[in-house]
Formats: C-alpha cells, structure tokens, sequence
C-alpha cells in the first residue's frame, strides 16, 4: 500500500529515533545525544558551509515539528491564529505578487504564530496541499508524550505534585498545544503531528535544481519562490507533477513514495534552495541518491547552525519564543506579519508597534569593528559571545573594574543584547543581536557600520552592525481605506471596530448552537 505524507491518522512512534543510523550514511555522523541529529559528518562543517554558498549541500531537519492542519474550515481557522494572511482578507503574496487565497501547490514560506504580546510562538513554513496544510515548524527539543500528559494531567488533577513542576500545564512554546486549545466545535478542523512519520531534506546552494535533475526532477528548477510540486508516488497534494526522483516512479528505489519539492531551503528569504518533504522510510534511499547521484554534501546540525547565524534568520530559543522579549517585527519578520486581516492572537500589540512606526529593538548582525578594542583590564577575546551586554561606542562606558561589570546606573541603560554567535568562513565570530533603536546605542537610527562596545564578564571590545539577509524590516502598513480616519490618527488603537467584534461573536455563538444541535458549521 502506498504511504502518503498527506494521507489519515496513524499511530505516532514512541521513539523518535533519527531515520539514519552511522551504518546509513558516509561519511559517518556524530549524533547529539537528545536529539538524533547529526552535529557534523566527521568534521566538514567548513565544506558543507562552502558546497551550500557555491555548490550543493544537503542537510537533514526531520526534527523539525511538523502539523497537518485538515478539514474544511483549516484556512480560515490558520488565518485566524497566524500573523500572516491566508487568504481571509482576499489576498496573499506568493513570491512578491498578489495571488488570492492559497491553493494547492503554494507555500507559504515565512508563518509566525504569536503570543499575545506580539512575541513569537514558533515560526517555519505551510505548504498548502489538496486536503491539507503542512506546517513545518521549528525543531522540537522537548515537551512531554502522551503517556507523561496523562500521568502528570491525573497528578494536576489530584492536586498532588507527583507530575512534577509542569504537571498539568502546556509549553507556551508548544504550537501544538496552542493551536488544538484554539480549535472551536464545529470549526470541522483537525491537526495531527506528523513528525515521527515524515522526514525532511533542505538542499542548499546554486547547485540544487542541477542535483534534483540528476535523480530526475528535471521540472524542479523553474519552480518559482513560493510554489511546489509532488514528485512520484501519483496523487493530488502537491502543485503538480514533475516526474519522480531516481526513476522508476520511485524515491532512491523506494516503492512509490511520494516527495514534496518545495522552493526554498528556509536560510534565504530570495527562496535559493529546496526543501523536500516525504515518508520517513522512505528517506535513507533518498539521502543516498543526494549524496552518491546528485554530488550534494552532507551537512550536519552544526554547520547549519553557522549557516542561520549568518543569513540572520532568527531561531526559536535565542530570538524567538515565550521566554525572548522581542517581538515579530523585532526579530525581523515585518513580511510575515498582516495588521489588515481580522483578530489573531498578538495582533493589537503588533499593531500597536506598527502605527507607532518605531521599534524599541531589531535584530541586527555584529562584527568585530576595524577600529580595534577598547584597551581595558580583561582584553577583547570572548567579548563577542552570547549573553554579551551591548553599550554606545561614543563616549565609551567607563571601566567596569574589578573583573566584573559596572552597574547600570552608572552606566545608563543598555543597548543590547546578544543571542546567538557563530564563526564565518575566516573563522571570525559573527553575532546575532538585539539592538536598541530608540538611541540607546549612540544614533537615532541604527544602520550598517554602526559602532557599538559589546562586553561580556569584563572583557570588551568594539563591533560593528551588519544588515540581514533574512532580515525583512519594512513595518506592514494599512491600505488606504482600510480604517477609517480617525482610528489612523489613533495607532493604539486596535485596528477591530466594535462591529467587527460583535459579529465575530455572532459568528461563534451561532456556531455553538449549532454544535449542540449536532448540525454542521454554518458557512
């Protein structure tokens, strides 16, 4: 029987052990203990880094969550819980031009899921198929399975504490969680994770469409930023058909299994790459075809780390999530954000922000400045690293003295913070921050070449800020006519008027009745 990554329920693996094993692939991995994903392919980060920026790489993020959003209601049920649009509001971009709502074969490349205070949940890609929208979201490193929910949910419910800190209580980082807590009767909506089951391939670099045409994906290269297509297996689900990898009707001699081509493998917002999406078991076959057939070289969870940082892309646990204080619009993701649509979770602070049109904070990238280090007790190595404290370059902050670092009051606030670093291509660290943008870090507006003193457990040094890749920075703004005029003038405001409010209420009122008629949704 043919597998399909868009076919029904199946019964969830207990072990989400990697599909590769160090007998699979060669050059052999070195595993991270928690995860299962490879950290390197005995140590080629430097030429996975360099095969992605003038080859080929390929690199495994199967750990990466992935949801299949079902059921007749799940565009507007995702238009109602993402900060981007799906459609409700009659358009969405796809590839820079206005398309309508998503049909199958789109793909939504950059989709935010906010908290309440415009923070961000989780953040990956959908890709809209015939019965369904996959999300592929960020990679899953916790939570709990469903026999731990039931036992630390019956310990909550005994009001013991045998379940332990977070018995009884969801991750406000799960987006699981999140979105089926959402779910109304007779919203006919289902979500499913289907990570254990599927696996997932970003290949990377100018020499990607030339590999996928060597397994014979030969359609795959004119697939534009935001399309997709079904290779092999037969069916609906993709946006059309170009062939099948390996020949044969098959994945690297699998039986049939089919492969979502998607353009896009998540590091460049120009949508360089490919990202492929298909049966678990079907994966090792497919891996070896990449590698043995399409020249592309394997690249382990370390270089992609490096390659992140680098392009700017924000990660959920060092610029994103429930615990990181800095919003959509902060992290960089302006793009990925609708204030025209209705109500979504997070929409009146980012709305706020918006009409305000200034940001307390953006992401920003940091080099060691040419200028070279302040000459202070403690010297400049190991300045530029994570948890570093970011102060204006001009007039420099004072000595912190004593191996530690001066008080703020002494001092004034703090322009930054740094997230996340990694090493570039010279061996040279290259930082992820947060930047103040309100003065704090010397100038009204922050731009490229801006100097600033990063210090870290009384070391110092000066660096200097890098534009983004990833970055998208232009605020989303209202179409003319879209409020009236008197809510412009008020951008505090929430963009919802009363009568927008009451009918939503209408809506979900009637849809309740409904429920407890047992009849179907009314349209």
């Amino acid at each position: 029987m043919t597998r399909s990554i868009d076919g029904g329920e199946r019964e969830r693996e207990k072990e989400r052990a990697h599909l590769f094993s160090h007998r699979k692939i060669s050059p052999p991995p070195l595993l991270q203990p928690l995860t299962g994903v490879a950290t390197t392919f005995n140590g080629n980060d430097q030429q996975a880094l360099d095969a992605a920026a003038q080859g080929v790489a390929v690199a495994d993020r199967s750990h990466c969550r992935r949801l299949r959003v079902s059921g007749r209601g799940r565009l507007a049920f995702l238009h109602g819980q993402a900060t981007n649009d799906f459609g409700g509001s009659g358009v969405v971009e796809f590839g820079g031009s206005g398309v309508g709502p998503p049909a199958p074969g789109d793909v939504l490349p950059n989709v935010a899921f906010a908290l309440p205070d415009g923070r961000v949940r989780d953040f990956g890609t959908a890709f809209v198929t015939a019965d369904g929208v996959l999300l592929q979201a960020s990679p899953w490193s916790g939570g709990r399975d469903g026999e731990q929910e039931e036992e630390e949910d019956a310990a909550a419910r005994r009001g013991g504490g045998e379940g332990g800190p977070a018995a009884g209580k969801r991750d406000p980082s799960d987006l699981l969680a999140a979105l089926d807590g959402c779910v109304f009767p007779g919203d006919e909506v289902s979500i499913a994770d289907v990570t254990a089951e599927t696996a997932s391939f970003a290949l990377l670099g100018p020499g990607a469409a030339s590999a996928l045409a060597a397994l014979g994906a030969l359609d795959a290269g004119a697939l534009p930023k935001g399309k997709m297509m079904l290779l092999g297996g037969g069916g609906g689900g993709g946006g059309g058909s170009g062939g099948s990898l390996n020949g044969g009707g098959g994945v690297g001699g699998a039986s049939r299994s089919p492969v979502v081509v998607a353009r896009g493998g998540g590091l460049s917002e120009a949508g360089d790459g490919f990202t492929l999406i298909l049966d678990r078991a079907a994966a090792p076959d497919l891996w070896r075809a990449l590698v043995a057939v399409g020249g592309a070289v394997p690249m382990g969870d370390g270089a992609w780390e490096r390659a992140r940082v680098l392009a700017g892309r924000p990660a959920v646990g060092t610029e994103l999530g429930a615990g990181v204080p800095a919003t959509a619009l902060e992290a960089g993701l302006c793009g990925a954000v609708s204030i025209e649509k209705g109500c979504y979770v997070g929409q009146e602070a980012l709305a706020k922000a918006a009409g305000v049109g200034r940001l307390k904070q953006q992401l920003w990238g940091l080099r060691l400045a040419d200028s070279g280090v302040d000459d202070v007790e403690g010297g400049a190595e190991g300045a530029l690293a994570v948890g570093a404290t970011i102060w204006p370059a001009s007039p420099p902050p004072p000595p912190s003295g004593g191996g530690g670092e001066a008080s703020s009051s002494s001092r004034g606030a703090p322009a930054g913070r740094v997230t996340s670093v990694a090493a570039d291509a010279d061996n040279n660290p290259f930082a992820l921050a947060y930047v103040s943008s309100t003065g704090r870090a010397g100038a009204e507006k922050l731009s490229e070449g801006l100097e600033v003193v990063v210090e870290l457990k009384g070391k110092r040094a000066r660096a200097a800020l890098v534009d983004l890749p990833f970055a998208s920075r232009e605020l989303p703004e209202r179409a003319a006519g879209a409020v009236p005029k008197e809510a412009e003038d008020k951008p505090s405001v929430a963009p919802n008027d009363k009568g927008g409010r009451e009918a939503r209420l209408a809506a979900m009122k009637a849809r309740l009745e409904a429920y407890q008629r047992g009849e179907a949704a009314p349209e």
